[in-house]
């Protein structure tokens, strides 16, 4: 494949010269609570940085001209070298989930509906420049308690609480735990989203490390459900402890939950949790084009030496130049996935889903 092309734009100037690019969005493993995403922007002369990107700025970076990152400037770094040539400047970005977190609540009371409405509320109660919350497929009810700081805090506690994820771009939209997407069929129809080694170069998109584990942060033998209005709950047995801080508003729903999550996490099957490609090598489908989508919650294939493991992508890394970009899709297998969908081929089995919560 041809170098890739890196482009930074606010909307309205663009930025070109850019020499290295980092960023880190989602979660690594699904047992992960949610952070924001971050970023660097390395760029060669510095005075080609347009005036109006200062703090807070926002800004999107684009390969191959597709965009794989929105972010807020959080800082700008100026190193000058010997000569002009060599002065370069690195910009740093944080995501929405920070920038809109920071938000202080001061006695914000949950009113008791789904955590995807409570989690717009949120976003509706905060002033300036807050955008949207939205959110699809959730189902847990929260309590009627009541919350004072930094909105991050409600905003993954409630996710952690469904046991849902979190998509990142200029707003955050809140996927139910339920809400698996397979981008081969409608309205995306992109039949080449796969990662193999049979043929990628018409079949999908090739990879040069998979990585498997199985006794990792996957993997849990016992699940404890604080929540801040009824009593604790917990399923299972064993020193590996997943503990969860919830709003749940009974302790039947948060029992459900604790039984849930150890579902989802007490298998210690060898599954691939990482998987990585470059630009440079043989693709049907750009990877950048996949990051455009913000594929949190997406089904990934993955055909390796023959079988094919079904996994959800959870985040990703990039590491660009203008040489090359790496991408390192984060996932989880189907065991942590399979409790959701009833009598699905691959992510339901049947006596083995969660059914009435």
């Amino acid at each position: 494949m041809s170098a890739p092309t890196l482009t930074a734009t606010d909307g309205t100037a663009t930025v070109g010269s850019v020499i290295a690019f980092n960023c880190t969005q989602g979660r690594r493993t699904k047992s992960e609570m949610y952070s924001s995403s971050r970023a660097s922007l390395t760029v060669r002369n510095p005075g080609s940085i347009p005036a109006s990107w200062v703090l807070e700025r926002y800004v999107t970076v684009a390969i191959n001209g597709n965009t794989v990152y929105w972010g807020y400037i959080t800082n700008i770094e100026y190193n000058y070298g010997i000569t002009s040539a060599l002065d370069t400047a690195t910009i740093s970005f944080e995501g929405y989930l920070a920038f809109m977190g920071r938000g202080y609540l001061n006695g914000f009371a949950l009113t008791g509906g789904t955590t995807g409405a409570e989690a717009q509320r949120v976003g509706n109660a905060l002033t300036g420049s807050a955008k949207t919350i939205t959110s699809s497929g959730t189902r847990s009810l929260t309590d009627t308690s009541t919350y004072t700081g930094a909105a991050q805090n409600v905003i993954t506690t409630l996710v952690a609480m469904e046991q849902g994820r979190l998509r990142e771009t200029n707003s955050l939209f809140f996927l139910g735990r339920d809400k698996l997407i397979d981008p081969a069929v409608s309205p995306y129809f992109y039949t080449k989203w796969k990662m193999t080694d049979v043929s990628p170069g018409s079949n999908g998109v090739a990879y040069d490390l998979v990585e498997f584990a199985s006794l990792t942060d996957n993997y849990f033998t016992q699940v404890t459900i604080s929540p801040s209005s009824v009593a604790t709950q917990q399923a299972g047995t064993g020193s590996r402890n997943l503990q969860i801080s919830t709003y749940d508003s009974s302790t039947t729903q948060a029992s459900n939950l604790a039984s849930y999550t150890l579902n989802e996490f007490n298998t210690s099957t060898s599954v691939p949790t990482t998987v990585s490609t470059r630009n440079s090598l043989s693709w049907a489908m750009d990877p950048a084009a996949m990051i455009a989508e913000a594929p949190i919650g997406f089904m990934l294939p993955i055909t390796f030496r023959g079988t094919t493991y079904n996994s959800i992508i959870e985040g990703w890394t990039i590491s660009a130049t203008p040489e090359d970009v790496r991408y390192t899709f984060a996932v989880s297998g189907y065991e942590q996935n399979n409790y959701l969908i009833l009598n699905d081929a691959v992510y339901g089995r049947l006596d083995y889903n969660k059914l009435g919560f």
